[in-house]
């Protein structure tokens, strides 16, 4: 049995340990009454708090402080589909790489960490930029309005964060007969 130490478990450690550091300064932001909830934070203290757990941080070597202006094309072109392509991200599921553009995201702070997406209503990581909730909210509104039917984000905050406003389409009834 070998105990070699690998790129794998460093990683695996480094993820543990961001996810516990992110769920510890999140709850000091809403103790110390610097938002309501995990929601607010996303919505108004993103940069603060991103700033905040990566000065915490004990290795920047594998971290990376992100917004989302890092992933648009120069100007006007939204997303930088090619970079985003080399992380393995494409436009969700549903969804066209233009429809994605016109879904009204809003600027962010958060942390990416070995291709995982991290903020403060996402302790665990996702796996894409759009799988963080602030992202998959806006992303859901658009599902809907194409009449595409998808569960709203529930996450684990100290206040429900608001629902989509859109209700999910009401499924179809089968016009066949049904042998």
């Amino acid at each position: 049995m070998s105990n070699a130490v690998t790129i794998d478990t460093v990683l695996e450690k480094a993820q543990r340990d961001l996810t516990d550091l992110i769920k510890i300064v999140r709850d000091e932001f809403v103790r110390d009454g610097m938002a309501d909830s995990y929601y607010q934070i996303n919505n108004g203290q993103c940069e603060e708090f991103m700033l905040e757990v990566c000065s915490r941080y004990p290795s920047k070597e594998y971290l990376m402080e992100a917004y989302t202006e890092f992933f648009l094309g120069d100007g006007d072109e939204g997303f930088d589909w090619e970079w985003l392509s080399q992380m393995g991200i494409d436009a969700p599921e549903g969804l066209t790489r233009e429809e994605t553009e016109g879904a009204h995201f809003g600027g962010h702070a958060f942390i990416i960490l070995d291709k995982r997406w991290y903020d403060a209503e996402a302790p665990d990581g996702a796996e894409s930029i759009f799988e963080l909730p602030i992202f998959r909210r806006s992303i859901i509104t658009a599902l809907r309005k194409k009449g595409i039917s998808t569960p709203d984000v529930v996450t684990d905050d100290v206040k429900p964060a608001p629902l989509c406003k859109i209700p999910n389409p009401v499924a179809k009834a089968d016009p066949s007969p049904g042998l």
